[in-house]
């Protein structure tokens, strides 16, 4: 009976595909969602393999963009080694989240991360809003502006004063007040590792 068996093992066996095999990507098409990958176990590469469960294209999309080589596994859909796709990888360059109506959220190889959406809360977005940088900047130089206009008075040329030209009590109270003090510095105020 085993005899039997093994004759039978050995005339099936080379028809069966193996379902899921490891390989190394050789190439990332980022147009198409798919990857060209080297079998570790040998033989010819497997060409356009997807990254993502679909072909077509859709407004709706998870894909997980492979370090090109590293190891992946790959499975074969029904039995035909023309028609595979990536089932786990060992090492990502990106990732890219989309629902083309809705948001986008893409971690690129770089290290940064874009974010589109009709709207975004950190941390439960109890601080409101974030501050637009160039527009706080220019209303706080129209602040700075009138500052400086006010010591140049104080610190320029005497207001006359009952018929003499010596500083006035306020020229004099002001001057006193705002001697070591400085106008604003918004040279640092922009995080430029979150921009909106």
């Amino acid at each position: 009976m085993s005899r039997l068996v093994q004759i039978i093992k050995q005339i099936v066996e080379p028809m069966l595909h193996k379902q899921v095999l490891r390989g190394k990507i050789l190439s990332v098409d980022k147009e198409n969602d798919t990857c060209d990958i080297e079998p570790l176990r040998g033989g010819a590469e497997y060409l356009e393999v997807r990254l993502k469960a679909v072909i077509k294209q859709t407004d709706v999309k998870l894909v997980v963009y492979p370090v090109i080589g590293s190891i992946v596994h790959f499975g074969i859909i029904e039995n035909n080694p023309a028609d595979t796709y990536v089932t786990q990888i060992t090492e990502f360059e990106s990732v890219l989240i989309t629902n083309k109506t809705l948001f986008k959220l893409h971690l690129k190889e770089d290290g940064k991360l874009d974010i589109e959406a009709k709207e975004i809360t950190f941390n439960g977005g109890n601080n409101k809003g974030l501050v637009k940088e160039p527009e706080l900047v220019k209303e706080l130089n129209k602040n700075n502006q009138i500052l400086q206009a006010i010591l140049g008075v104080i610190n320029g040329t005497p207001i006359p004063e009952a018929g003499n030209y010596a500083p006035s009590s306020l020229q004099t109270t002001l001057k006193g007040v705002l001697t070591g003090k400085q106008i604003g510095d918004f040279t640092q105020l922009e995080n430029t590792k979150i921009k909106h």
